[in-house]
């Protein structure tokens, strides 16, 4: 390890569920937040120089509650003085607009290898999605919030429905493997979302083992740490 590299500092949040009509403000949580890291500062520890929030930041996905997580996540990167660049951000299956799905499904087990693989049963009926670009409306809400947050696209493809954040400077890369493909109550198999650290440079072969990692997750497998 590269003893010259700044040391890797991550302010880890998860399941924050932010609604427009939240009991608790997202003042209050930054007040909070901010009284606990210049705690840890004044005890040495170093204030973060990455935030990683990793699934469930909306309740509903609603597009107001999308609204109030910006607001949040904005004040903190102002309180830790950090670019959107030093931000990273997973969904998780509160971060699915199941109503915008819903206006895509259509009746029957469907015919293409795509309509079977995501078809369902829900009560007497099975339904399906007639195409990917369907089935990713469900995440359509997100997409719009992670563009405005990171100022960058969230993948559309299942198979490459991850995110690679890179800071050289601390000689780190995480890999947010979202395995939200198919987390409905009605789906059998259900699975969480991932995030992966690496030490060391990303080569072009890493990534392809990224993207095979992610696609066992979408075939409903099971991800093994990588090394």
């Amino acid at each position: 390890m590269d003893r010259n590299l700044n040391p890797a500092v991550i302010l880890h949040l998860s399941d924050t569920h932010r609604t427009a009509e939240e009991q608790v403000s997202n003042a209050e949580l930054l007040q909070y937040l901010t009284r606990d890291i210049r705690g840890y500062t004044a005890q040495g520890i170093p204030t973060p120089n990455i935030v990683l929030i990793s699934g469930d930041i909306t309740q509903r996905a609603e597009v107001a509650e999308y609204t109030e997580a910006e607001e949040l996540i904005t004040g903190l990167l102002a309180e830790l003085k950090l670019s959107k660049d030093h931000l990273i951000l997973v969904p998780g299956n509160h971060d699915v607009h199941w109503p915008n799905a819903e206006k895509t499904m259509k009746v029957g087990a469907g015919t293409t290898t795509f309509q079977k693989e995501v078809a369902f049963k829900a009560g007497p009926l099975t339904l399906h999605f007639e195409d990917e670009a369907a089935f990713q409306e469900r995440l359509e809400n997100f997409r719009n919030f992670y563009s405005r947050v990171k100022g960058r696209d969230y993948p559309k493809l299942r198979a490459g429905s991850f995110t690679l954040d890179d800071f050289p400077n601390l000689g780190l890369t995480v890999v947010g493997l979202s395995s939200v493909d198919r987390v409905h109550q009605h789906y059998r198999i259900r699975s969480g979302n991932r995030v992966v650290t690496k030490r060391g440079a990303l080569t072009q072969a890493r990534v392809h083992d990224i993207a095979q990692c992610n696609q066992d997750l979408v075939d409903g497998g099971r991800l093994e740490r990588l090394e």
